[in-house]
């Protein structure tokens, strides 16, 4: 039976994805800051802690959704913070399981690592422009970096792009346009 480890498995993806996981027939491990009811989970706060190689035993599939996003502080101020989660902690996990014989990695990236659209084309894999800001800076250093590896190790990297992502309890940007709408 295949097993995934999902990172980031309480945020507004990785919850929907639980929700997915949990119609098909898989063993689902979870890399979380803090237990979640029903779930094999290891306790981790990345960044700050060490990934234990446990976590990785006989997982095929890694969904790395964990990350920093959507804190409106000075970006000088958090920077540091963007690299740590966004860029080490996933550099470190996949060294992790390429060395645990993981065979997918698949990484949520987002659409702000490819830099600003270029105004009326549609654009594709082979037009990344400069990020804008340090989440986008972050997001797109870490596909860079798991590129590498992936092509180094021969694990299969997957990296997915969002652009918006909405629906109920809806966080960041979308929310703050909500809130104003309902405000007038």
């Amino acid at each position: 039976m295949i097993k995934y480890l999902v990172t980031g498995p309480t945020g507004f993806i990785g919850s929907r994805l639980l929700g997915l996981l949990d119609t098909i027939e898989c063993d689902v491990r979870l890399l979380a800051r803090s237990k979640v009811n029903d779930y094999e989970t290891v306790e981790c706060n990345l960044g700050l802690d060490r990934i234990s190689k446990h976590t990785l035993e006989s997982v095929d599939t890694i969904f790395h959704l964990a990350g920093v996003a959507h804190d409106m502080r000075d970006p000088s101020k958090v920077e540091d913070l963007y690299r740590l989660i966004n860029v080490e902690a996933t550099v470190e996990l996949a060294r992790l399981a390429v060395e645990s014989g993981v065979k997918r990695f698949i990484f949520i990236s987002s659409v702000k690592a490819g830099g600003k659209a270029i105004s009326g084309e549609c654009i594709n894999e082979s037009d990344q422009n400069k990020p804008e800001d340090i989440y986008g800076r972050s997001k797109r250093d870490a596909e860079l970096k798991l590129l590498k590896i992936g092509k180094e190790s021969g694990m299969h990297v997957s990296i997915i792009r969002p652009s918006l992502v909405y629906g109920p309890n809806v966080k960041g940007n979308v929310q703050l346009m909500l809130s104003g709408i309902k405000k007038g």
